[in-house]
């Protein structure tokens, strides 16, 4: 497992202090469905508007794939309300209470981007899925995990934390799986934790927002291991031929290929992702894109096979 070093330790430190004040503002969620500049309509449950982006649950898994849980305000048309009413953006902002925002760099969750990937990316995945990043606003990477938060005011000195709205912050941000990854088998394994961190560890659990990312992932597992285990039924050398790569156990090869597709960074290379695509076809291939761009959370609950090799 890949250790953090010192820098993004810190990093990671600061970042959760932002969590903690940005864990206070409650968010408004609303049934409608998103009728996109192309005329493509998204049913959902909106969850949040921040930074120029809308925040949704998807109402069906096809959706999810295909658009993830976030998406630019510039992108949508018009927003048809669970009443029949049909606004345009402008008017459902302004209904809303919010004003147009400033353009912010989108959020995403994939490994640090080489300079000789290929410009034309594709679609990044859809947790969460793209999973469930409804509050995420990651730095420039879809697996490493960051929060681009407004410069926050120091809380009140008698702020109470609200345990499960953290947890429920970090998860929604891509953090819990690397925060339990890290406490469980990395640089913070020898950590004596204090009694409010082993609080918000304990109340992580019960997180529904983490609790349904690993259903998600758990799903995208079963997605994806299935046309593996098909396609190697069939052509027991496919991925040797086309990727140059061999399993060292028959036992966890999904888990070592979806380890050596992270490491490749696949997904940021149109060429080696349309590879991906015409083998395990659309929703397979969108299953296992949902892995790679939420790597870390699923090395938390399918990654114990590979530490064990």
């Amino acid at each position: 497992m890949k250790l953090m070093t010192l820098p993004n330790l810190k990093a990671s430190l600061a970042l959760l202090n932002l969590i903690c004040y940005a864990a206070l503002a409650p968010a408004q969620t609303e049934k409608a469905t998103l009728i996109l500049q192309g005329g493509e309509e998204i049913a959902c449950q909106i969850k949040r508007i921040a930074h120029g982006y809308i925040y949704f649950e998807a109402a069906s898994k096809s959706l999810v794939f295909k658009y993830g849980d976030f998406i630019e305000i510039e992108k949508i048309a018009a927003v048809r309300l669970n009443d029949g009413r049909t606004l345009t953006m402008t008017e459902y902002l302004q209904a809303r209470g919010i004003a147009q925002p400033a353009e912010s760099p989108r959020p995403s969750r994939s490994s640090p981007r080489s300079e000789s990937a290929s410009p034309n990316l594709p679609p990044p995945s859809g947790p969460g899925m793209r999973l469930t990043k409804q509050l995420a606003e990651s730095a420039p990477t879809q697996n490493s995990v960051g929060l681009r938060l407004p410069d926050l005011p120091p809380p009140p000195a008698a702020t109470e934390l609200d345990y499960l709205e953290l947890a429920n912050l970090l998860a929604e941000a891509g953090l819990a799986g690397k925060l339990l990854n890290e406490i469980n088998s990395g640089v913070l394994t020898a950590r004596a934790l204090t009694k409010t961190q082993k609080e918000l560890l304990n109340v992580m659990a019960q997180s529904p927002v983490w609790i349904a990312r690993k259903s998600a992932l758990r799903e995208a597992q079963r997605a994806a291991e299935g046309e593996f285990n098909t396609l190697t039924q069939n052509q027991p050398d496919w991925h040797m031929q086309e990727f140059r790569f061999r399993p060292t156990s028959s036992k966890h090869a999904f888990a070592e290929f979806v380890q050596f597709l992270h490491a490749q960074n696949v997904v940021n290379f149109q060429d080696k992702w349309q590879q991906v695509e015409t083998l395990f076809g659309n929703e397979a291939a969108a299953a296992l894109r949902d892995i790679l761009n939420n790597y870390d959370d699923w090395y938390f609950l399918f990654g114990e096979a590979l530490e064990k090799r």
